[in-house]
């Protein structure tokens, strides 16, 4: 079966182009903690961040993929979980990228391929028909694979607040969560982020 998948960067942000053809692909989209307000949760290809403090979610369908386009992400070690060996293995790993250097540091089991994603980017041929189950299965495992948290009477569990904060927050709302420790990895791990919110990492 093709399994395609698509993780967007920050770097896919400024190109409404880009976006729009990845949503309309039908295919699962996943993001990094710096594009985590890129895709909001309930697209219905939106399917997790990976990462090695990411969703378990996404991390499975990174590994299950038989097609990774990257866009404008630099897979860091944390993105990548320190082992450029065991990532994606199964995978046929496309990368785009402004930053030729950047690209020049990634495995050469991974096809490179540099440019402006502002610029350069033909996506009139971004489609993948007979891939709905794949899809599908890859949303189920999301919405599935969710934070637990056990409730308590005497205080507020982290990812418990997270739940609750993403569940009252508005679109448009701005969060800014500073760039390590407990607060970005329970915030990112957990919040579901709506249409128009901006999350600064």
């Amino acid at each position: 079966m093709n399994k395609p998948v698509v993780l967007l960067g920050n770097g896919a942000r400024h190109n409404p182009a880009l976006l729009e053809a990845v949503k309309a692909s039908g295919i699962p989209i996943l993001t990094t903690w710096m594009a985590a307000d890129l895709i909001a949760d309930n697209h219905p290809s939106f399917c997790g961040r990976p990462g090695m403090l990411g969703q378990r979610a996404a991390n499975i369908i990174v590994q299950k993929a038989t097609q990774l386009h990257v866009f404008g992400a630099r897979l860091d070690n944390e993105t990548i979980g320190y082992r450029y060996d065991n990532f994606a293995l199964g995978a046929r790993v496309m990368v785009f990228d402004v930053d030729g250097a950047e690209l020049d540091k990634l495995p050469e089991r991974f096809e490179k391929y540099a440019g402006d994603l502002n610029k350069d980017s033909d996506l009139s041929g971004f489609q993948f028909p007979g891939v709905e189950k794949w899809a599908q299965w890859c949303k189920s495992l999301y919405n599935r694979l969710t934070v637990e948290y056990d409730p308590h009477p005497d205080y507020v569990d982290p990812p418990q607040f997270i739940d609750w904060l993403s569940a009252t927050s508005l679109p448009g709302d701005i969060f800014a969560i500073g760039s390590s420790g407990q607060a970005p990895c329970t915030f990112l791990q957990g919040f579901k982020v709506k249409e128009g919110q901006r999350i600064i990492n």
